[in-house]
């Protein structure tokens, strides 16, 4: 079954399984917990990955920032933190074009545990970059 790689503003990293049926874009809201939700490429992931991300995080009353995700993201370069749950996911192509898919299993365990590896990393170059913009 494919996965996806869920990364909680904790830390803590879960694979979950990409459901076969259903709308996974509803899917996709509620693993988040929003109701829009952003792809990105981002530099710290290589092909064909990609993060979603609730696309209205920033705007919350309180976002926490997700550290994996911004490393990922190389916030430390240029100071745009990600917030809220991230899901790491791959491009596959569809008969539409490219499109969400799922991890193959096979790769979702290594590829969870190499970025679980640069937490603690994340957390300090983040909060180096963000400095007193991180809110206790």
């Amino acid at each position: 079954m494919a996965k996806a790689i869920k990364l909680r503003t904790d830390g803590h990293i879960e694979i979950i399984d990409v459901p076969k049926q259903g709308r996974l874009l509803d899917w996709l809201y509620l693993q988040i917990g929003t109701d829009i939700v952003e792809t990105v490429y981002p530099r710290g992931l290589d092909e064909p990955y990609m993060m979603v991300m609730d696309e209205e995080a920033l705007l919350r009353d309180r976002p926490v920032i997700n550290f994996l995700g911004s490393w990922l993201y190389e916030t430390q370069g240029h100071g745009h933190p990600i917030c809220g749950t991230v899901l790491v996911m791959q491009r596959v192509m569809t008969w539409n074009g490219p499109d969400i898919g799922g991890i193959p299993e096979e790769k979702a365990l290594p590829l969870a545990a190499s970025i679980g590896q640069k937490l603690p990393v994340a957390i300090q170059t983040i909060k180096k970059k963000l400095g007193d913009q991180i809110k206790g």
